[in-house]
């Protein structure tokens, strides 16, 4: 939920809590953006009191994900971004597309 509002956005705790367990998940292809990101800002972290706080963050963050099924980046999904690869959207959004197909 850290992750929510580090975004600005309302935390879900109870409507999330309130979704039987397995319910609620992500793709991996979410996952390894959310981890880039972290590891981004902890490499443009120039003082320690920055570096103590984003290193909080990258492991909010992994333990938010650790709690949720995440979806796995398989033949399908593969196939689905080589086929739509030169439509002018990230290549990230087409691998995210790929899991719903």
């Amino acid at each position: 939920m850290a992750l929510l509002r580090f975004h600005g956005l309302p935390a879900l705790g109870n409507p999330l809590s309130a979704q039987p367990p397995g319910s609620v998940g992500v793709s991996i292809v979410t996952v390894e953006e959310s981890l880039r990101g972290r590891l981004a800002q902890l490499s443009r972290a120039s003082d320690g009191r920055t570096r103590i706080r984003r290193y909080a963050m990258l492991a909010e963050t992994i333990q938010l994900f650790d709690h949720l099924p995440v979806a796995l980046y398989d033949d399908a999904a593969e196939s689905h971004f080589q086929q739509h690869r030169y439509l002018r959207i990230g290549t990230q959004d087409l691998k995210f597309r790929g899991h719903h197909t």
